[in-house]
């Protein structure tokens, strides 16, 4: 589902979740982004207390500041492990945007290279590769592949990247069903597993696509912070 939530006491939120989820991906009215995907490693629900992720990510869209959605990241204990790629389009032009490879206890950070931040399901940042053991892997091993791909497919067009860029790339469906968009399939465990949705963002702008189920179903739906005035008025009336 998507929930537009507006506050008296922070930036606008909107954000894509699970049913009765406070937060995953989204963006909010100050220009900061969030995505995340999971990881898995040898210290995860093992180290006593800890924060639920959906926490974690709804504070960070709280946040007014891109500096305060990074400290809340790194100063945050966590359950198990995550990835989150925190992005702020500036009111003046310009921007910045960083991954963040979580470990329960332990928080690795990572820059774009060249301007382009691609991430899977597998611990890339080299610091974290010698400290924690990758227990993702053995579940979903497609994702040493995914990640090149994508990257890829959208290195050719640095610094001219559009939504239809990301659409094209995220299609991927190489290796299907371990691919980038993948079908729903049985996982290793018996659980029916799928791309369950692909969604396109622009912080800056406040706006936001959803697809759900991409591999059966290319039809997105389009949601922004700030809902057009025309379409309110004609709805009133």
């Amino acid at each position: 589902m998507v929930l537009r939530i507006r506050r008296d006491d922070g930036p606008d939120i909107l954000t894509f979740t699970e049913a009765g989820g406070l937060a995953r991906s989204g963006l909010n009215s100050a220009g900061i982004g969030l995505t995340a995907n999971a990881l898995e490693c040898d210290r995860d629900y093992r180290r006593g207390p800890g924060v639920p992720l959906p926490f974690i990510r709804r504070k960070v869209l709280e946040s007014a500041f891109l500096a305060h959605a990074v400290r809340t990241i790194f100063a945050t204990s966590k359950l198990g492990s995550n990835h989150m790629a925190v992005s702020h389009a500036s009111l003046h032009g310009g921007g910045e945007a960083f991954g963040f490879e979580c470990a329960p206890d332990e928080t690795f950070w990572l820059a774009p290279e060249r301007g382009l931040y691609v991430h899977a399901n597998h611990w890339i940042c080299e610091a974290a590769r010698a400290k924690v053991r990758d227990t993702g892997l053995a579940e979903t091993p497609c994702s040493i592949y995914r990640d090149r791909r994508v990257h890829e497919q959208l290195s050719p067009h640095r610094g001219r990247l559009t939504l239809d860029h990301f659409r094209e790339a995220l299609f991927d469906d190489y290796a299907s069903p371990w691919s980038v968009c993948r079908p729903p399939r049985p996982n290793n465990r018996g659980t029916m597993v799928a791309t369950t949705a692909m969604i396109l963002m622009r912080p800056g702008a406040g706006h936001l696509e959803a697809c759900p189920m991409p591999a059966l179903n290319r039809h997105f739906t389009t949601y922004n912070l700030t809902p057009d005035r025309t379409a309110q008025r004609q709805a009133a009336e």
